[in-house]
């Protein structure tokens, strides 16, 4: 049973209600309609692969392999001049060595200039 304030509210709002201007009842009709239309609108699916971890991640990844991608040249670059001077018959006579040697450090100095 509704308390006495309830029921003089609900009337007072239920005169008012029959009082409305016809334009104004339109207006709202089409107001509901559009809130209505908003609500059972279905969502649109959001780009998962755009969210902010994602983005974090893939930007983390990109930095790591900025950083350490010269470090992995220049070890490996050390390591393959290692490799021909070891396996190369002719590396201990010292022109060659002296060769070799002048290489790689033509090819530090490449590297560095283009740092």
């Amino acid at each position: 049973m509704p308390k006495p304030i309830e029921s003089q509210a609900n009337a007072a709002l239920n005169k008012r209600v029959e009082q409305i201007d016809s334009n104004i009842e339109q207006q709202l009709a089409v107001i509901r309609q559009q809130a209505l239309t908003q609500t059972l609108a279905p969502e649109k699916p959001k780009a998962w692969w755009l969210t902010g971890a994602t983005l974090a991640t893939a930007l983390s990844a990109l930095l790591i392999a900025v950083v350490l991608f010269p470090q992995w040249q220049e070890a490996n670059m050390q390591n393959s001049i290692t490799t021909m001077l070891a396996q190369n018959e002719m590396a201990e006579d010292p022109e060659l060595l002296d060769d070799m040697e002048f290489i790689y450090w033509l090819s530090q100095e490449h590297e560095q200039a283009l740092l």
